[in-house]
């Protein structure tokens, strides 16, 4: 199943909203882009205009947004329940695998920015909650590297079915069974820029490296590095340039990806 929300525009029933204290909604933790970063980083594509003009969202508007993007959040947390429910119901809930991810993240005003459409932490990393017959792992996390790759070959395992040839990615069963497993030293993400610009970006546990590419000559336009910031899981600033020995080694490890992987370098999808 699909849903929509929570999506721009911020609309959910009124009983949803109701659920927050507008005045306890905290702002963004990081307010303005990375220093150094390159001109390929932030997209030039600002949704929120659809909706409101960017120059009048003050403190109070970015609380009002939250506000409204958390009251989308809980409305789909209770169509949600009412699938479960249906399952149980019909008696197919210990029969049925059920895995709820995201598409990208948003950005709340993180960064001064809102919505998607970068190779940052903030628009790459989503929700991926997994509930499986017999509650094989229940109330386990994991903080290992995985991808939306994974999903196809972790459903396949769990139905018991074959994961067809040529599938990316990796059954995760042994992550829910066994907290230390780690399937890979990265995580791959990618979003074009323009049609001369390809950004591929690796987040291994401390680093995010991206590479901006042109997908016609294979030329590198720039290169960034970032250390990532525990406590607000953000990039702050681009130090491709202090620690040349780290950007190097993952600019390796990113092109020996490349060189052996089918990776998209076709036309922008809308």
């Amino acid at each position: 199943m699909g849903f929509a929300k929570p999506h721009l525009p911020f609309v959910a029933p009124k009983k949803y909203w109701d659920l927050y204290d507008r005045d306890s909604i905290t702002l963004p933790e990081v307010d303005v882009p990375p220093e150094k970063r390159s001109d390929y980083m932030l997209s030039p594509y600002k949704e929120i205009e659809s909706y409101i003009n960017k120059s009048i969202i003050d403190k109070d508007k970015i609380k009002e947004l939250r506000h409204g993007y958390y009251a989308c959040v809980s409305y789909i947390d209770a169509q949600l329940a009412k699938v479960i429910k249906a399952l149980e119901e019909k008696g197919e809930l210990e029969n049925t695998v059920i895995i709820i991810w995201g598409d990208h993240g948003f950005k709340l005003g993180d960064y001064g920015e809102w919505a998607k459409a970068t190779n940052l932490e903030v628009d790459a990393r989503v929700p991926l909650i997994m509930r499986l017959p017999g509650k094989i792992g229940a109330g386990t996390e994991s903080s290992a590297l995985v991808e939306l790759t994974d999903v196809l070959p972790t459903v396949c395992k769990a139905a018991h079915l074959p994961i067809p040839e040529g599938v990316e990615g990796n059954n995760l069963l042994p992550i829910v069974c066994n907290l230390d497993v780690n399937f890979r030293d990265f995580a791959l993400t990618q979003y074009r820029r323009n049609q001369n610009n390809m950004g591929y970006s690796i987040r291994t546990k401390e680093w995010r490296y991206c590479e901006w590419i042109n997908p016609q000559t294979g030329e590198t336009n720039d290169k960034e590095l970032y250390k990532i910031d525990n406590e607000t899981l953000m990039e702050q600033e681009n130090v491709e340039d202090l620690f040349p020995d780290q950007r190097e080694y993952m600019s390796k490890m990113l092109h020996d990806y490349l060189d052996t992987a089918e990776v998209y370098d076709g036309p922008i999808i809308p």
